[in-house]
């Protein structure tokens, strides 16, 4: 399956997710899946 237009050109919708245990958060975009554990993220999470 392809990557979205908008994930190929780095405009992602960001959620916020969080381990199994609870104890750790980090970001996934809703339409592609990709993974920030950084935090480097630009913009408005959800957005």
């Amino acid at each position: 399956m392809r990557k979205p237009l908008r994930c190929r050109i780095g405009w992602h919708k960001w959620v916020t997710r969080y381990s199994d245990d609870g104890t750790a958060h980090y970001l996934r975009c809703r339409r592609c899946s990709k993974e920030d554990h950084e935090g480097g993220h630009r913009g408005v999470v959800g957005f």
